[in-house]
């Protein structure tokens, strides 16, 4: 047993013939006559801990109450519109990409499109209303409709891909505020006249 030492890096001083001793004694004994551990002391409280949720009987009672009214302002309700109406918008757009995907004579997609679209302030005034009245609605409605610094590139992309979409035929683009393209020509055209 050489080469013990102490954390503090002094070298321990051990009869390797004791140590060797004791453990051939320990080695021999018969399995009955070993030492038992040492029993844990049982404490007062003899009641187990017990896991989980609590029963029925331990909860707390719940009272149904009136929900709570959220936060409202003609500001708020402004924001919460123009929200809910660019998401809408923005679904309208994807119909639009998914009808340039299938064939002409498959128009569900444009319908799609076409009664998102239409709907838009609707659904919008809708949502505005229930958050007027229901907080929790209020906060997701909230959380969903947050886009924070990007709200305006997100807008300005939803109206440069409308146009896009209508230079190449996706008429039901208007609706986003897109113009024909023949209209975008002349205004050109109009101008360099002008200059």
């Amino acid at each position: 047993m050489e080469g013990l030492q102490t954390p503090d890096g002094e070298p321990l001083a051990i009869d390797t013939a004791e140590v060797e001793t004791e453990f051939a004694k320990a080695m021999t004994a018969p399995a009955d006559e070993a030492a038992p551990p040492p029993k844990r002391q049982v404490t007062e409280n003899t009641e187990p801990k017990r896991r989980g949720r609590p029963p029925k009987a331990e909860r707390a009672r719940v009272t149904t109450s009136k929900p709570e009214t959220a936060k409202a302002s003609p500001e708020l309700d402004a924001e919460r519109k123009d929200g809910v109406k660019g998401l809408v918008q923005i679904g309208a757009g994807l119909c639009m990409v998914m009808d340039s995907r299938v064939p002409d004579n498959n128009i569900s997609w444009r319908c799609d499109a076409v009664t998102l679209a239409s709907n838009a302030d609707g659904i919008a005034d809708a949502c505005a209303e229930t958050a007027k009245h229901n907080a929790s609605f209020a906060a997701a409605l909230d959380k969903i409709t947050q886009a924070g610094p990007y709200a305006a590139l997100v807008g300005v992309m939803m109206s440069v891909g409308a146009q896009l979409a209508r230079n190449h035929g996706v008429k039901a683009a208007e609706m986003l505020g897109a113009e024909p393209p023949e209209k975008i020509i002349a205004a050109l055209e109009d101008a360099k006249a002008a200059a």
